[in-house]
């Protein structure tokens, strides 16, 4: 058996302690109101905006009764 030898491209470690302390530093001194309406604006902008709105009309449409998908 060959041992494989890998060169590591990405820390995925590393850049998910990055991420977290820019959002800590952005986040430190907001109160728990202004978290809430930090984070529901992410959510509303961020990359998986259009998934989420999409994800929550299909909701919406089951709850309604409404058999149409929504696309």
């Amino acid at each position: 058996m060959t041992e494989k030898i890998t060169t590591k491209v990405f820390d995925c470690i590393a850049y998910k302690r990055h991420v977290q302390s820019e959002l800590y530093e952005e986040t430190k001194d907001m109160t728990a109101p202004e978290l809430i309406t930090y984070f529901r604006e992410r959510a509303r902008s961020g990359p998986y905006a259009e998934l989420r709105a999409k994800l929550q009309a299909q909701r919406t449409a089951r709850r309604s009764g409404t058999t149409a998908d929504v696309e």
